[in-house]
């Protein structure tokens, strides 16, 4: 009964126009700075408060990340969401800060090794469209430091350094001793796309073990057991934690790891290509293949309509990771795992900008964003035609 009031109380507060995480956000806080959530208490988890508002997780998650925006609330991996311990103060500080948004637009550099030619790609293309759109929303420039691809971390750091920027946001993958030293010396920033514990800023990440293990247990569910596994680069963390997550799926169902065929990639088409290539060379074809990005997928599915007469997802199925452009370009579309880089870029600058209202005073936490499964037409159960007009997600 008490659900149902508070849902009937946000509906009709909220205005023509106004979303329903607006509306959430404004409940929330109004409680925080009430007292009814407690300095230093957690908030209910994001479960309990989609039941409550009747809305879903994503909704849930805007909202609190509009509180964390402002400073009320922090996370601790793992844990859940926390007032801070003086929110007024927090707001009082707020207001004493000089406006120094609106004496001239900020610069803030996006540092990475990722933004060259030959590692720069669609999941990258997307995550600082991300960063762009939420900097265009804070009235911030964006300027990409040049990387030329055979600097060191230490020299690409000292570039930071000289560039007069007023804040930074890190993508990885990164030498952690100097990405720490940074962090701690350098501007304000925010790190994506690379766990660094205790690195001392705000990390946002994506689940990419959960991610690799629903992969898998897609796979499985259609009746596959003979998988193969794609893997990405070995430097770039993505790859060993979705390949802990598949193994977990397979464990889990019984599938010997033994039993599964692992190759080697890079996270580029190419490598994707020559995976396909030496299947096809081998004759012993699995069911199912994890690639586990789709541009390797792409180079896949490439390589077995061009070298074989082997038919998708009849003769094998295929699922891959990060539902970017490349899944759309693929005949038939490219079953998926949906990966928030755009999301987490939106996110950083949230949390930067956090940082900087602050003055400073600012406790750092780390987000892990979720994944999800985007079913389309490249899997299918063995050797049957399948759901060929899915194209959900799940």
């Amino acid at each position: 009964m008490n659900q149902s009031k508070t849902v009937i109380k946000i509906r009709k507060k909220g205005k023509a126009g106004v979303y329903i995480y607006k509306e959430i956000y404004d409940v929330l806080r109004k409680d925080i700075l009430s007292g009814k959530h407690r300095p230093g208490s957690m908030l209910p988890s994001a479960n309990d408060l989609s039941a409550k508002y009747y809305a879903n997780r994503l909704t849930v998650r805007k909202a609190i990340s509009g509180l964390i925006t402002e400073g009320l609330v922090y996370t601790r991996p793992g844990q859940g969401t926390y007032v801070v311990e003086t929110p007024e103060a927090v707001l009082s500080r707020q207001s004493k800060i000089p406006d120094r948004f609106s004496e001239r637009a900020l610069n803030v550099g996006i540092v990475s090794k990722m933004l060259v030619t030959d590692n720069f790609g669609f999941y990258h293309s997307d995550m600082v469209n991300g960063i762009h759109r939420g900097l265009i929303e804070n009235n911030a420039n964006m300027t990409v430091l040049a990387y030329h691809g055979n600097e060191s971390d230490a020299a690409l750091f000292a570039h930071v350094g000289r560039s007069q920027l007023d804040a930074a946001i890190y993508i990885g993958p990164f030498d952690v001793k100097d990405l720490r030293t940074m962090i701690e010396k350098g501007i304000p920033s925010v790190l994506v796309d690379f766990p660094v514990r205790k690195s001392g800023t705000d990390c946002i990440l994506m689940d990419n073990v959960g991610g690799g293990q629903t992969a898998i247990e897609h796979l499985i569910s259609l009746g596959h057991r003979k998988i193969a596994i794609a893997v990405g680069a070995e430097a770039q963390p993505a790859a060993p934690e979705r390949l802990a997550g598949a193994m977990k799926a397979l464990r889990e169902h019984g599938i010997p790891e033994n039993e599964t065929r692992i190759f080697q990639g890079n996270f580029k088409l190419r490598s994707g290509y020559d995976i396909a290539s030496e299947i096809i060379r081998s004759g012993d074809l699995p069911t199912a293949i994890f690639f586990m990005n789709d541009e390797m997928a792409y180079g896949g599915m490439q390589a077995f309509r061009e070298l074989s007469r082997i038919r998708i997802p009849e003769d094998i199925s295929i699922i891959g990771f990060d539902n970017n452009a490349y899944s759309l370009m693929t005949s038939p579309h490219l079953t998926t795992i949906s990966a928030p880089a755009m999301q987490m870029g939106r996110l950083a600058v949230q949390r930067l900008f956090a940082k900087l209202r602050n003055g400073g005073d600012y406790f750092p936490s780390t987000t892990q964003m979720d994944t999800c499964l985007t079913v389309r037409e490249s899997t299918a159960i063995p050797g049957g035609q399948g759901p060929r007009k899915l194209n959900r997600i799940l």
